[in-house]
């Protein structure tokens, strides 16, 4: 995402080319991140420190995009990760643009 986030009272917006703020959703964001690195995966890690969003804030907007409540046009893949024997703590996902 060539734009800059802009965060102002817990909204998310864009600057257009004439220096607009555009509100944005945060589904939409993150579809278009993920759009733009298609076909690699990404785990929800590596998203939240890209787009500078807390972990707990995008990760159940990821598992609902991956769902079929969401819109068509924002639609995503989850992936499970097999957990390594022994290991505690959250699961790991990767997630992807539907191609």
């Amino acid at each position: 995402m060539t734009q800059e986030l802009i965060r102002k009272g817990g909204r998310l917006y864009i600057q257009d080319d004439k220096g607009n703020l555009i509100l944005r959703e945060y589904e939409e964001i993150l579809y278009d991140w993920l759009s733009e690195r298609s076909p690699r995966r990404f785990d929800t890690n590596t998203i939240a420190e890209s787009l500078s969003i807390s972990y707990d804030t995008i990760q159940p907007k990821l598992r609902w995009m991956a769902t079929d409540e969401c819109p068509e046009h924002l639609r995503i893949t989850m992936t499970k990760q097999p957990r390594p024997e022994g290991q505690r703590g959250r699961r790991k996902y990767l997630w992807s643009v539907n191609e």
